[in-house]
């Protein structure tokens, strides 16, 4: 039985590590998601290109067809990647504290105005 340890990412025969849970980091999700939209859009460009359409017509056309496959066939990823973009968004922490002191101190001169 092959054992993946998480902690040290190599492969081993040892029982006592951790099973790979198949498990893919937000990060990892949202790069193989816009990998596969690139090529879903490269590899039409490049047909198009290689039987001599004008370049903007093979993007407009390419645009198009990678567009409709990856609505037909990553709707699960795309949902994914919505939920994980959405959870750093909404997570009730704020991520640019420089912002946060500035309108700490825009209220209390607000505050004081009054």
């Amino acid at each position: 039985m092959l054992i993946v340890s998480q902690s040290a990412d190599r492969c081993s025969s040892d029982h006592s590590q951790e099973i790979y849970t198949g498990q893919v980091s937000p990060a990892r999700r949202i790069l193989l998601y816009s990998i596969i939209r690139v090529i879903l859009f490269a590899v039409p460009f490049a047909i198009l290109m290689v039987v001599n359409v004008p370049w903007w017509a093979s993007a407009l056309i390419s645009v198009v067809i990678a567009g409709c496959l990856s609505y037909l066939f990553l709707t699960k990823q795309r949902n994914e990647v919505a939920e994980t973009v959405y959870g750093w968004r909404h997570n009730g922490t704020s991520r640019d504290d420089d912002n946060d002191l500035e309108n700490e101190a825009l209220d209390r001169r607000e505050e004081q105005s009054h």
